[in-house]
C-alpha cells in the first residue's frame, strides 16, 4: 500500500530506490524469522540489528545507510497514519552508521588539460563531447537527463533546453537557457536539421531512434581520463562542477542565479555545492591578507 502511493506521488527513479530498500528489508527479515511480525512488534534492536547487518554484510557505506534510514522511517510514518502502529519505534538514536568513508565526490579537471581534452574528443567522439559540454553549459546530469534528452527539446532558436520531469532527479520540468557557444556546437552536431523524436545520444555514436546504453559514456569517459593520466575522483559528472566553477569563478552569476540554473529546490543545496566543489572563498583574505615582506616594523 505504501509504494502503491508513493508510485504516484515520485518519479520513477526514485520510487525503484523504495522498492529496493524495501525488498531488502523484507528479505532480511524473512532470513531471521522476523517475517510474520506486526509491525507493531518491531523493537528499535531489530531495527538496529539491520543496520549493523547492512554495514557489516553488505558493506553499505554511511550515505547509502542513511536514505534507508529515510526509507524505513516512511514506511512507518504510513503505518502510523493508517493506524497499523500507535508510534515510529525507532530514530536515530537507535542506529549505527558506519563512519564516512573517501569522498567520492567528482574532481575537477586540471585547467591545464581542459582545453586538449575537450579538443581530442570533439575530433574524434564527438557525441561524448556534446554530452560533456551539456553538463559543462546546462549543468545537466550525466544519467538519464543526457541519455534520453531528444531533438525536440533543444529550442535552438530561443536559446532553451527542456528536460522533461521524468528524467530530472526532482521530477520537475528543467527549463535552461543555452549559452550562444552551445547553441553553435549543438548545431554543429545536427541538431537542428533531425527529426524531433530521435535521441541525441543515440546507439550509432550520433542522432538515433534508440538511446545509448545506461553505461555508455562513463565507459567511453573513462578510456579518455586513463589516456591523460587523470585521477580517478575525474569523473565524467566533473564537467558538470567545472561549468559551476566557472561561472562562480567568473561572477558571471550572483549564488541565487546559480541556484536557478543548477536547478536546486533551496538556496542551501547551491551554497553547499559551491562550497564542496570550490573550497570556502574568501575575497578579503584573496585580496587584503597583509603581506610579510611588506609590514613596518
Amino acid at each position: 500500500m505504501f509504494l502503491a502511493e508513493k508510485q504516484i506521488q515520485i518519479v520513477h527513479k526514485s520510487y525503484l530506490a523504495y522498492t529496493r530498500s524495501s525488498d531488502v528489508f523484507t528479505e532480511w527479515l524473512q532470513s531471521k524469522n522476523y517475517i510474520d511480525l506486526p509491525m507493531r512488534k518491531i523493537t528499535p534492536q531489530i531495527i538496529s540489528d539491520f543496520f549493523i547487518y547492512l554495514a557489516n554484510v553488505r558493506k553499505y557505506d554511511r550515505p547509502t545507510c542513511q536514505k534507508y534510514f529515510m526509507t524505513l522511517r516512511s514506511i512507518f510514518r504510513y503505518a502510523l497514519r493508517i493506524g497499523e502502529i500507535k508510534f515510529i519505534p525507532f530514530d536515530k538514536e537507535h542506529i549505527v552508521f558506519p563512519k564516512k568513508g573517501k569522498d567520492c565526490s567528482a574532481a575537477l579537471i586540471p585547467s591545464h588539460i581542459m582545453p586538449i581534452l575537450l579538443e581530442d574528443m570533439r575530433e574524434n567522439d564527438p557525441q561524448l563531447f556534446l554530452a560533456c559540454m551539456m553538463e559543462f553549459y546546462c549543468g545537466a546530469r550525466p544519467g538519464r537527463e543526457i541519455r534520453l534528452i531528444q531533438v525536440r527539446n533543444f529550442d535552438l532558436i530561443n536559446g532553451i533546453l527542456t528536460i522533461d520531469a521524468d528524467k530530472t532527479k526532482n521530477g520537475k520540468v528543467g527549463r535552461i537557457t543555452m549559452s550562444d557557444d552551445f547553441i553553435e556546437m549543438c548545431k554543429a552536431y545536427g541538431i537542428a536539421d533531425a527529426a524531433p523524436n530521435l535521441y541525441v545520444f543515440g546507439k550509432n555514436k550520433h542522432i538515433d531512434t534508440r538511446p545509448l546504453s545506461e553505461n555508455m559514456l562513463n565507459y567511453r569517459f573513462h578510456t579518455y581520463r586513463a589516456k591523460y593520466q587523470l585521477s580517478n575522483d575525474v569523473k565524467l559528472y566533473s564537467f558538470k562542477h567545472m561549468g559551476a566553477s566557472y561561472l562562480v569563478h567568473s561572477k558571471v552569476l550572483d549564488i541565487l542565479e546559480l541556484k536557478d540554473h543548477l536547478r536546486h529546490s533551496d538556496l542551501s543545496a547551491t551554497q553547499h555545492y559551491v562550497k564542496k566543489v570550490l573550497g570556502a572563498d574568501n575575497a578579503a583574505i584573496r585580496t587584503q591578507f597583509p603581506n610579510p615582506l611588506k609590514i613596518a616594523i
